[in-house]
């Protein structure tokens, strides 16, 4: 019959052993345990986080690719800002006719302060007028000054207010650029902007 001392002898190895478990499987978990997934965030530019009024016009933004040839992701933040697939291949045509795809170009020999970024929105919007004394994107709430122009989402919301403004009051959204309403349909290879750059 095992005496006290034995009885004690075996619940100490007992404790060691689970001890020893214990010890083992804390130094060996954390590289068998599934990896952390960190979620993916969007990168959004510190501009235009610093204006309340943008990050409530920017509601759902979408993962839907479009397929576009110039200006692709450009045209993919502008889809994701509320402009209609129909009317990708025109303003694919504008922003490299006007910018090149370059969100900071300012040509400065438009009237009322020159043109801004990448759809060279031109300085009446965003200038104080008798109508606006603010200017008219500021009244929109979309900017603060021309200069935020120069930020690609700004620049793509304000070309769509703009574009809805006058569709309504000029049916053809595209006037504000000098193109006429059916321009894709008169071209020879239809909003194919290799073929008519500079056109």
């Amino acid at each position: 019959m095992p005496t006290r001392m034995t009885y004690i002898r075996r619940r100490v190895a007992v404790a060691s052993v689970l001890v020893l478990f214990a010890w083992v499987g804390a130094r060996v978990a954390p590289a068998l345990a599934p990896p952390i997934v960190v979620p993916f965030t969007p990168w959004q530019d510190p501009k235009v986080a610093e204006i309340p009024s943008v990050s409530t016009v920017i509601l759902i933004p979408t993962d839907t690719q479009v397929s576009v040839s110039v200006c692709a992701d450009v045209v993919n933040l502008a889809h994701s800002l509320g402009w209609k697939t129909e009317d990708l291949d025109e303003l694919s045509y504008v922003i490299w006719r006007e910018s090149r795809c370059l969100p900071d170009v300012h040509y400065d020999k438009d009237p009322n302060g020159g043109s801004y970024g990448l759809m060279q929105i031109n300085g009446y919007w965003c200038e104080p007028s008798r109508y606006h004394p603010q200017g008219y994107l500021q009244a929109q709430g979309l900017l603060s000054s021309c200069d935020d122009l120069y930020i690609p989402a700004i620049n793509l919301l304000a070309g769509l207010n703009i574009y809805l403004y006058s569709s309504e009051h000029n049916l053809n959204g595209w006037q504000p650029w000098a193109m006429q309403k059916d321009f894709c349909a008169s071209v020879h290879n239809p909003c194919d902007p290799s073929a008519i750059v500079g056109g």
